[in-house]
Order: structure tokens, then C-alpha cells, then sequence
């Protein structure tokens, strides 16, 4: 238990002040805000500011649709209530649901993904909560347990309200909480083309294809990105999330504010670009940092610890700082990447140990003596009880017997 409870505090540690690692290389990002980190482990690689507060717009759908489609059957028919419908605006993006239409969970699911759909993310929602707004606090509820405290949403599809906003550091806690997972949802996150056959009351297929054009087959494609989901309101210009695996590598990219829909993708390309040619993957174990001896206190590191290090430092500029929770693994510059949880022990040298021995040993003996002292007291006591009883009752005889032989 205490093993599991400093690793949590380490892993918390390190999602909420690991920083980036300085190269000469490091991309001028001209968004708004930025974010890239590690999948699995949440390790930063680079930042701008992460904690400034922005309109995440469509991305929203994200959570939105992780809340749906979660330990829910796919193919569970939902319907589409005139509320859910009315309360998106006619000029959004939306597929043309109409009052009373039968989808089911994962055509709703792919609408909210693939084309953005915010009449699909209110359908969704209303059938998984039974009201929007319940709905909406379910992902403020799960925001914060992800680690988002800087975050609040009032809509599910991330439609314009200044109160619907989150930063970049805590989106990528929410996006990395939730792929990391392996739900349904990341058959959404990945999917590009997706159809929807003739409804109760509509007669054509719909067709949709992902607006995250780095999954494409154009000009914005990149080799390896597996998933993705892109918005845009004026107020929020353009944002975008993209998930790439390369090389060994898990990689999120999330941009807040970039110009243009083009900007928002080369931008986004060139942070996948910094991390996969700037960084190595690095283990580190337990018995490379060894423990630190303080006196008779011992810090022995648990496990090992897996991170990215720039190119331009190697393990021998690591720095290993120890405390009672966990050891911290920082390069040269100051730059936390990871942690390790501690196991705090002391260590009593012999002569001191036997002495300890000694004691306990005379300790025991003395309490054995007070024992038997108090167990031979009581036993006299006992006897002499037993002596007087006697005595009474022959005294009681010689006082009876000269009646009865009267």
C-alpha cells in the first residue's frame, strides 16, 4: 500500500510540474497555446502556455463522446428528442437530425467524431444522462477526476460560452487519461471514413470522412498519426488534438488558437517532427540510482522509470534528488522527467543490533522474574486462604460436637 500510494504521489508530482527539455531546434509555434506530451507516461516535451486559459471548441467532443460510447453496446438505438435538436444552433455543424430519428450509439458516436455533428453530441448525451445537463456535469465530474482543475464545460460539443473553456495542460491530461484507457472510444479517435445507412426518417446514406486531414491521403498526411479531432469557432480560431504512434513513440500533440486550419497541421507536424528526431526513449532502474545511505536511514528506489531524454543529454547528466515519498530523475538543466517511488528503511549496525538483543534479553527475564514473584505471592496467598477456611471449620465441629452426643 505505501509502495502504490508514493507512486501515485510521484505520478501526480510529475504530470503537474514536468517541463520541457531546452534544444537549439525547438519549434517557434505561433498558436495561441500548445501542448505535446508522452501518451503513456504524460512526460511534457513541449509547452507554451499550458496553463493559460482558451476555448477548446470542438475538441470538446472528445470527452463527449468517450462519456457515450463508454461500457455502452454500440449498437443500442437511440432517438433524437426535439430539445436535444433545438438546442443547436441551425448555421453549426450538424448532420440534420431530426425530431424522432433512430441511431444508433456508434453512427451518433462517429457524426460527433468524423464530422463534428453537435446535434449527435446532444443525442448522445441525453440518452446516456437523460438530460443535457446532467450530462454536462458528468464531464466536469470526470474533467477533474482526470487532473483538469483549471477546466469547466456548460455545453457538450464546445459550441461558443465564456464560462466553456479548459488549458492546454489540462486537455492533455483529459485526452491522455482517456486513450490510455483503450475503450471503445479509440475505435472513434481513429476512424476516417464511416457511412449511415437510410434512417426512420431519412432516406439517403450519409457519408462522412474525418476533418482531421493528417489522417488523410493529402497533403496533410503524416505517417503515423492514428487518431485525431480538429475545431474551430471565432472565438476559439483553431484548435486541434492528434495521437501519433512512430518508432517506439506515443505521442499527443494539442493546439489552441493556431490561425488557420492549415497552420494548425504543419504546426502540429512539426512538434511530432522535434519529438521523434530530438528525443530517445530511456529506462532507467532502480539499481542504476542505487540507494542513498543518510546515517542509518536507507532510501532504496523501487521499479524503473521510463521517459524520453533529448539527444543532447545523455544518462550520465542525470540527477537523482531523494525524499520520503519518491527519488526525482531531473537532467542538467533542472528538468524533471521522471520519478520513482522509495522504500525508507534503517539499517542497525551489529555491535548495536546484539547490544539491542542483550536488552530484550534481560528485559524478558526481568518481566519473567516479576512474573514468578507475583505468581508465588498469589500462590501463598492462596494457601494461606485455604488454611484459614480449614481452621473455621474445624472450630465449627468442636463447637457441634458435645450437642450432638449430649
Amino acid at each position: 500500500m505505501k509502495k502504490a500510494t508514493c507512486f501515485l504521489i510521484a505520478f501526480l508530482c510529475l504530470l503537474a510540474s514536468i517541463s520541457v527539455c531546452a534544444q537549439e531546434n525547438v519549434p517557434d509555434i505561433t498558436a495561441k497555446s500548445a501542448i505535446m506530451i508522452d501518451a503513456v507516461s504524460g512526460q511534457i516535451l513541449y509547452e507554451k502556455n499550458k496553463e493559460q486559459k482558451v476555448y477548446p471548441a470542438s475538441i470538446t467532443k472528445i470527452l463527449t463522446v468517450y462519456l457515450a460510447v463508454k461500457d455502452r453496446d454500440p449498437q443500442q438505438e437511440i432517438t433524437a428528442s426535439k430539445e436535444a435538436i433545438d438546442a443547436v444552433p441551425k448555421d453549426s455543424t450538424n448532420i440534420a437530425i431530426d425530431y424522432g430519428e433512430v441511431l444508433t450509439v456508434e453512427q451518433a458516436a462517429n457524426a460527433a467524431m468524423l464530422m463534428s455533428a453537435n446535434d449527435a453530441c446532444n443525442l448522445l448525451a441525453e440518452n446516456t444522462a437523460g438530460t443535457m445537463d446532467a450530462f454536462v456535469k458528468q464531464m466536469n465530474t470526470t474533467a477533474q477526476y482526470f487532473g483538469a482543475t483549471a477546466t469547466n464545460f456548460t455545453n457538450t460539443n464546445g459550441l461558443p460560452d465564456e464560462n466553456h473553456y479548459t488549458t492546454a495542460q489540462d486537455f492533455a491530461k483529459i485526452t491522455q487519461a482517456i486513450i490510455q484507457q483503450q475503450t471503445e472510444f479509440n475505435k472513434y479517435f481513429s476512424q476516417v471514413t464511416y457511412s449511415i445507412p437510410p434512417t426512420n426518417k431519412k432516406s439517403e446514406t450519409r457519408n462522412f470522412v474525418s476533418k482531421h486531414r493528417m489522417m488523410h491521403m493529402d497533403k496533410y498526411k503524416y505517417l503515423g498519426v492514428v487518431g485525431g479531432k480538429t475545431g474551430y469557432t471565432t472565438q476559439a480560431s483553431h484548435t486541434g488534438v492528434t495521437y501519433a504512434k512512430k518508432d517506439g513513440k506515443e505521442i499527443i500533440v494539442i493546439l489552441f488558437g493556431a490561425e488557420s486550419l492549415g497552420k494548425l497541421y504543419e504546426e502540429t507536424e512539426e512538434l511530432l517532427l522535434y519529438a521523434y528526431n530530438n528525443f530517445t526513449a530511456t529506462v532507467v532502474t532502480a539499481q542504476e540510482i542505487g540507494e542513498k545511505i543518510d546515517g542509518k536511514t536507507h532510501y532504496a528506489p523501487q521499479g524503473k522509470a521510463s521517459f524520453y531524454l533529448a539527444n543532447a543529454f545523455s544518462k550520465q547528466d542525470l540527477t537523482y534528488t531523494f525524499s520520503n515519498d519518491a527519488v526525482l530523475i531531473t537532467d542538467k538543466e533542472g528538468n524533471l522527467l521522471s520519478s520513482l517511488p522509495v522504500e525508507v528503511y534503517e539499517v542497525i549496525p551489529l555491535g548495536e543490533k546484539i547490544m539491542q538483543i542483550v536488552w530484550k534479553a534481560v528485559a524478558l527475564l526481568v518481566i519473567l522474574v516479576i512474573l514468578w514473584y507475583v505468581y508465588l505471592i498469589i500462590k501463598a496467598r492462596k494457601r494461606r486462604k485455604q488454611r484459614r477456611k480449614q481452621r473455621r471449620r474445624e472450630e465449627v465441629l468442636e463447637k457441634k460436637e458435645p450437642e450432638i452426643y449430649k
